[in-house]
């Protein structure tokens, strides 16, 4: 790909971008059609299909699959559980509810 470019390679959107000399190639989401996009993470249900986008073990994976019908799947897409290298790994303490922001403070002790 070159600079300035967006590509669609098997239900996934790249870019490639030129930042002042520093070439940047990135995903943004899953290509469902010329009107629409889909985010990562991000599920739409239409008209009895289901189209998926979602990220796991740091590869971005497009479905789309025929729903409602006899034989066929529910309309309701079961969530994607994350794998075991992104689930949160925080303490407990650290996990929400938490705090809503982070301080350092630098403590001047000389008198």
């Amino acid at each position: 790909m070159e600079p300035g470019t967006t590509a669609d390679v098997e239900g996934i959107t790249h870019h490639c971008d030129d930042n002042e000399g520093n070439i940047q190639y990135y995903t943004t989401g899953c290509y469902i059609n010329e009107q629409r996009d889909l985010r990562v993470n991000e599920d739409v249900i239409e008209n009895n299909m289901v189209y998926r986008c979602y990220k796991r073990s740091g590869v971005i994976h497009y479905e789309e699959y025929a729903c409602g019908f006899r034989g066929m799947p529910a309309c309701n897409p079961q969530p994607i559980d994350p794998t075991a290298e992104e689930k949160d790994l925080l303490q407990r303490g650290l996990k929400a509810p938490g705090f809503g922001s982070f301080s350092i403070v630098q403590v001047s002790t000389s008198h």
